[in-house]
């Protein structure tokens, strides 16, 4: 049977999302079901075009045991993680849990963050890599959101990633920006072509007409070169380094990599 010919039992929840666009809407709810594994950019532009002609947008991520029975194997990423990331999407109400895809139950289940009004920080910036979007950085970037106004994602190049890591990322920059920008706590984002950030700075300042207020950087990368030239206030975010095990790109690409899926 068809996603569109089965069984849907759902509520109606009323919500006006902040920034859609002003064109009438042709349904009260609409849904996207969801087997990745990882963000895509074809998955964003899904969400977006679903978006223009619904007032309600869920998305039904499949359970772990049905993504073993589609795909032979288990996911990379279990439910809960594939689930609270696309919770994060600017445009997506809610998500629920598919079991069958003969008979859909529409349930929402919510990850929520904190929207902290006590702010430390007008601008805040987080250079990073941020392929394959993982847990990890959304809780980075979630750390960072609470305590500025506005969050600029630095996103480095693919060049500049190779240039220190040895290795060019899964995901082309434009790719990575596009997706990162999509986060509900994300004012934009910055490619950039240099680990120092003055370049950065100058463009944030002239975009948001006030300078970088603090760098948000991992805590992995303390006792490391910081390519802090400009003096720039630093804060680190904390990442757990047992948790940093099985919750990173590097992880995800050795998966990924055993499952034929990635190259070196």
């Amino acid at each position: 049977m068809k996603l569109k010919d089965a069984k849907i039992r759902y509520s109606i929840i009323q919500k006006h999302y902040k920034g859609e666009s002003h064109m009438p809407k042709t349904k009260k709810f609409d849904y996207i079901i969801s087997s990745h594994e990882f963000l895509t950019v074809d998955l964003i532009d899904r969400i977006e075009e679903a978006r223009e002609s619904t007032e309600i947008l869920a998305i039904g991520v499949i359970s772990d045991e049905l993504f073993c029975e589609k795909m032979g194997r288990s996911p990379i990423r279990k439910y809960e993680e594939r689930a609270k990331i696309l919770s994060h999407i600017r445009g997506v109400d809610f998500v629920f849990k598919v079991r069958d895809e003969d008979e859909i139950e529409v349930k929402k289940e919510m990850f929520y963050y904190d929207e902290s009004s006590q702010k430390r920080y007008h601008i805040g910036y987080a250079p990073g890599t941020y392929d394959l979007l993982h847990e990890g950085h959304i809780e980075h970037l979630l750390e960072a959101y609470r305590q500025c106004d506005i969050l600029v994602v630095g996103i480095n190049e693919d060049d500049l990633v190779e240039s220190y890591k040895h290795k060019r990322p899964l995901m082309s920059a434009k790719d990575r920006a596009e997706i990162v920008a999509k986060l509900k706590f994300v004012t934009a984002t910055y490619i950039a072509d240099t680990l120092e950030r003055g370049k950065a700075n100058n463009w944030i300042n002239e975009q948001f007409g006030s300078p970088i207020d603090a760098v948000f950087i991992g805590s992995d990368w303390q006792g490391q070169d910081l390519h802090n030239e400009e003096g720039l206030n630093i804060e680190f975010t904390f990442r757990n380094p047992e948790k940093m095990k099985t919750r990173s790109s590097s992880y995800y690409r050795e998966m990924l990599k055993k499952c034929g899926k990635a190259e070196d």
